[in-house]
């Protein structure tokens, strides 16, 4: 036999960009998050709560491992252009010093 012994509650803000982030994955309302508003897992626009199962990872690896790649070359084209540039000014340099 199974007996109801409590539910979770859930709190919602109209505006959750507006809570503030105490660090430790912890937010704490302020004037622009608005009134928190409780109820439980059961009520519309709560959520859902699933026991027993297993949240994925909500990470794209091939986009995470592509956009490094592209920020390495990205790097990597900065600092052949400043070694050109460096390269480019020495060679000023050098032209505007008398010759012995």
């Amino acid at each position: 036999e199974q007996v109801v012994f409590g539910q979770i509650q859930s709190t919602r803000f109209n505006n959750p960009g507006g809570l503030e982030s105490v660090g430790g994955n912890l937010f704490a309302a302020t004037a622009n998050s608005g009134d928190p508003t409780q109820g439980t897992f059961s009520d519309p626009g709560f959520g859902q709560l699933s026991p027993g199962s297993i949240e994925t990872s909500n990470v794209d690896l091939t986009g995470g491992i592509v956009d490094t790649i592209l920020a390495q070359r990205f790097i990597e084209a900065q600092i052949s252009a400043i070694q050109t540039t460096d390269e480019v000014l020495q060679e000023s340099v050098n032209l505007t010093r008398p010759r012995s």
